[in-house]
């Protein structure tokens, strides 16, 4: 165990996020002592196969959050094109437009939307997706920038990574603990929408990394035995291998060290479980928090009977292996029992027990003389000196039971269905000798008094409100309907950029001039660039530029590369974050932008023109159209990576190449250490392998050698487009993606995109 565990007593006890896919598991997560809830409306939302909330149910929502003093965090965070945006905006005015129902936060992926929210309602507080991909604290700085206040981290951090975030960024950090691990890094996945036309950056992933596949190497080393889960495929028994399915997160047994970390929110996935799992597995954490602890075996045992495909702790903890499960023995899966008669009680005890807390206590005096108006006043605990009083009627003689203060206490005291409260001890009395006063007239003297109370202004007072004003009511016309920006400078001579994997494609004999002078700008991976300039200085060469790693360990491994760029006479640097463009413009380089930025709008588009972008390749979801309409790049010929995978599913972390098997141990040893392997020469063998589907598909993966690792899987055919020449003409930027080709193949490309030659085997766009 690296670094050093604090009293978690010491640290202040973060926030418990569930989640909510419906109303039923709305009052699951409240009654189970959530802090807070994150949901979504029936549209842009990463889980629309949820039944999520209707514009109405939304406020309904909202308003059930704020019954109980727990937050609303509304999700926002799917990539939307253009002409998506008005709805996206009107969608804004419903939540935010009416304070009473606004919600705490908006959970947001796409710049684009978040730059168009904030200038409506720039007091919303904004909290960037893990589908941002972000995660460094040249990340953070961008994002406070933008607006946003919180981010949700990715997964695949460890806890000494996390920790050092946490004390390195103003911003919230938000971590999950409990869940589904996908295999791919968040925001980084094409697999569904490539595979079957299902967006996974647009909440309709249909999973394909949980069906079989068989693994083979291509590099002519024996596969070590796979430690993951299986699932036999009855129609292909040599394809049984669940390679792609992780077990899920279950952090339960370490939530001192979570705790110990530093992080503002712990997020439990779930928006398309049941209320029964939502409420369970809640309760569980509220307890485990509340009582500073690790889970007993006998938690994990029911944590498991809520739902579990095995459990492991494996990126947090860096046992990342295999991303093994924990074996759970006995019964786990017995469908957990119906719970809703108990969901009932827990939340109408939580409203009134939130009821009380937050009710307005008063104090009150009753003054009943002969012969004189009766007169009730009431005093604001909190605040002394805002009373006010009421006069009645004139008491008489008893023929009876003359009033006590006992019998006039039990009417002066009824507040219900207010946000006040006054005790029987709150409450002073004046009382003549026989005197008889109506019951009717002791309610009306209360109703008055306490009319008359709330007409009294409250004075302003400077606090940390939880829930932040919901912005502007009066917006100018132009901020009524979303108008796109023109962002893109006047078009001359059409670009034309490649990316070349291996350097040695554009050295061979096979590669002629013609495919040099074909291209203005080629990138090469940023370890390959001082060999690369040298071998190019004496030759007809475009431009050469360098691309950074996906990950790179840290900034301080990133502000490295760099300097080493700069050096070699590097000018030009294609960045996949905007932390990494930051970066990049510290050091007076230009930045271009990859296509895993998932850029689908205007908007968003015009948020990496103002961090200083020239080149900016969009996302290969949209299409050309959209391309042209927006005026950035489009990926026009290439093997789409189709995941970012921090585990290798190649050697499963026992590579005999010696590669560690994963970008969890690479990212923290570097991050550690004052000279960062990542910046030495890279090992010249890396894994690779195919990956091979029921229907005998071949998806080649390649495992990045330089950063430990970390598995490219790319689609099994290439984005093919040479023959659609009339879109071709109206693009402004053409960008070619060069991984498994050979020298002799990739000239090949370049001549049939001359001569626009159809492909026999390409995916046409």
């Amino acid at each position: 165990m690296s670094g050093s565990v604090k009293n978690p007593a010491q640290m202040p006890l973060p926030e418990l996020l569930a989640p909510a896919g419906n109303a039923d598991s709305l009052r699951a997560a409240l009654a189970a002592g959530a802090d807070a809830v994150y949901f979504g409306g029936t549209s842009f939302s990463n889980r629309m196969r949820a039944k999520n909330f209707g514009d109405s149910e939304l406020s309904d929502a909202i308003r059930l959050c704020h019954s109980v003093g727990a937050a609303a965090h509304i999700t926002v965070n799917t990539r939307v094109r253009d002409r998506e945006m008005d709805d996206i905006l009107r969608l804004a005015d419903t939540l935010l437009g009416n304070p009473d129902t606004a919600p705490d936060a908006l959970i947001v992926a796409d710049f684009g939307i978040a730059r168009e929210i904030h200038r409506r309602y720039p007091d919303i507080a904004l909290h960037a997706s893990t589908q941002t991909s972000l995660s460094s604290p040249a990340d953070c700085e961008i994002l406070a920038g933008m607006g946003f206040t919180r981010l949700v981290i990715p997964r695949e951090l460890s806890r000494d990574e996390i920790r050092r975030l946490c004390g390195s960024t103003p911003l919230e950090i938000e971590m999950f603990i409990h869940g589904a691990h996908c295999v791919s890094c968040s925001g980084q996945c094409l697999f569904s929408c490539m595979m079957g036309g299902r967006s996974g950056n647009r909440g309709e992933c249909a999973q394909p990394c949980r069906l079989p596949f068989g693994v083979s190497r291509t590099d002519g080393v024996r596969i070590p035995e796979n430690t993951g889960r299986k699932r036999p495929d009855p129609r292909n028994s040599a394809q049984k291998s669940g390679v792609l399915s992780l077990a899920d997160m279950c952090l339960a047994g370490r939530i001192p060290e979570v705790i110990d970390t530093g992080v503002r929110s712990l997020k439990i996935e779930g928006r398309l479980k049941s209320a029964a799992y939502v409420y369970g597995t809640t309760k569980i954490y509220r307890t485990l928090l509340d009582e500073r602890r690790s889970a007993t075996e006998e938690e994990i045992r029911e944590l498991a009977k809520l739902f579990s495909r095995g459990f492991t702790d494996g990126y947090f903890s860096q046992n990342y292996i295999g991303m093994a499960s924990t074996q759970v023995s006995g019964d786990v899966d017995k469908a957990p029992a119906d719970r809703t008669s108990e969901i009932s009680r827990a939340l109408d005890e939580r409203i009134r027990a939130n009821t009380v807390h937050m009710s307005c206590p008063l104090t009150g005096h009753f003054r009943l003389t002969a012969g004189e108006p009766a007169q009730f006043t009431l005093t604001r605990k909190d605040l002394p000196d805002i009373t006010a009083s009421a006069s009645g009627e004139i008491p008489q003689t008893a023929s009876g039971n003359p009033i006590s203060a006992a019998s006039a206490a039990k009417n002066l005291t009824k507040f219900g269905g207010t946000s006040y409260v006054l005790s029987a001890d709150d409450l002073t009395f004046d009382l003549g000798e026989n005197l008889w006063y109506p019951v009717s007239a002791l309610n009306d003297l209360r109703r008055r008094a306490l009319a008359a109370l709330e007409e009294i202004p409250v004075p302003t007072q400077e606090t940390d409100e939880v829930r932040k004003p919901a912005g502007n009511t009066e917006k100018p016309a132009d901020l009524l309907h979303y108008t796109p920006d023109p962002t893109e400078p006047p078009r001359g001579k059409q670009l034309r950029t490649a990316e070349v994997a291996d350097i040695r494609t554009l050295f061979a004999p096979m590669i002629s001039p013609e495919f040099l002078r074909y291209f203005d700008r080629i990138y090469v991976p940023v370890h390959s660039y001082a060999e690369a300039a040298e071998k190019a200085k004496d030759q007809p060469f475009p431009e050469l530029a360098a691309v950074l790693p996906v990950y790179t360990p840290s900034d301080e491994a990133a502000e490295k590369l760099l300097a080493s760029l700069k050096e070699s006479g590097c000018r030009s640097v294609l960045c996949h974050t905007a932390g990494q463009i930051h970066l990049v413009e510290k050091y007076r380089l230009s930045a271009d932008v990859s296509f895993r930025a998932n850029i689908t709008n205007t908007a968003a588009y015009a948020e990496y023109r103002r961090l200083g972008c020239d080149r900016i390749v969009l996302s290969p979801e949209i299409p050309p159209a959209a391309v042209e309409k927006i005026g950035g790049g489009a990926i026009v010929y290439g093997h789409l990576p189709l995941m970012t995978l921090a585990r290798c599913v190649i050697c499963d972390g026992k590579c005999p190449l010696g590669n560690r098997g994963g970008r969890a141990s690479f990212r923290e040893n570097s991050a550690a250490s004052p000279d960062p392997a990542l910046t030495k020469k890279p090992r010249s063998i890396s894994c690779t392998a195919v990956l091979r589907d029921r229907k005998g598909e071949e998806f080649p993966v390649i495992g990045t050698p330089a950063y430990d690792c970390v598995n490219i899987v790319y689609n099994s055919v290439p984005t093919w487009m040479a023959d659609r020449s009339e879109q071709l003409r109206n693009l402004s930027h053409l960008h070619f993606l060069f991984t498994t080709e050979t020298s002799a193949e990739a000239a090949d490309v370049v001549r049939a995109y001359i001569e626009k030659r159809p492909s026999a085997r390409g995916r046409r766009m």
